[in-house]
């Protein structure tokens, strides 16, 4: 099969939890399929897309700066769309068109979108979709929020969490598989789907 593999960090060297996943993943799936990647970089990583050009039959990157500065317009765009904060800083137009014009060049039989920061790129393409969730992201902003003493920060996390709850739940939807890592995570999914 033709699988296109997204991912919000190139997965090598796997040298962090959701890399060691991800990169997992892409070697299993990578024994008997045809992986697409395409993923944000942050600075030169030419050394690990060689690397990972040899389990797949193409590599493209989108570059990604995180400053305070793309931070802070993301902040303003959330608070003015309504769209969660990690995914209106994830938010590039870059990556759409890179998307897009890969999956328009090649036929592809499922679409695995790596991570929730992922989803908004395969949720639009015309092939099965698979998306990987390492967390149900706003049960995590949900516990950091309940951690963090009263004030803007805590706002915006309990802000974020439920805006997250209500993306998470409309997004899982538009795939035709979602992959939990805990029961906990599926059952968190499960809620903020309705079908709980």
């Amino acid at each position: 099969m033709n699988i296109l593999f997204l991912t919000q960090v190139l997965p090598y060297p796997p040298d962090s939890g959701p890399k060691i996943k991800t990169w997992n993943v892409l070697r299993f799936l990578a024994q008997k399929h045809d992986i697409t990647l395409v993923s944000f970089v942050r600075g030169d990583q030419q050394e690990d897309e060689a690397q990972l050009a040899r389990y797949c039959r193409a590599v493209y990157t989108v570059p990604i700066e995180r400053t305070i500065l793309n931070d802070g317009r993301a902040v303003l765009y959330s608070l003015v769309s309504g769209i969660p904060w990690m995914m209106a800083r994830d938010d590039r137009r870059a990556m759409r068109r890179l998307v897009e014009r890969v999956a328009a060049d090649t036929a592809f039989d499922i679409v695995h979108a790596d991570q929730l920061n992922m989803a908004q790129y395969a949720a639009r393409l015309n092939a099965p979709k698979v998306l990987d969730e390492h967390n149900a992201l706003w049960l995590l902003y949900r516990r950091l929020a309940s951690r963090i003493k009263p004030g803007v920060r805590r706002w915006m996390l309990e802000r974020d969490w439920r805006l997250l709850k209500r993306y998470e739940g409309r997004i899982v939807r538009e795939f035709d598989a979602v992959l939990a890592v805990s029961d906990e995570d599926r059952a968190a999914l499960q809620e903020a789907t309705g079908v709980a």
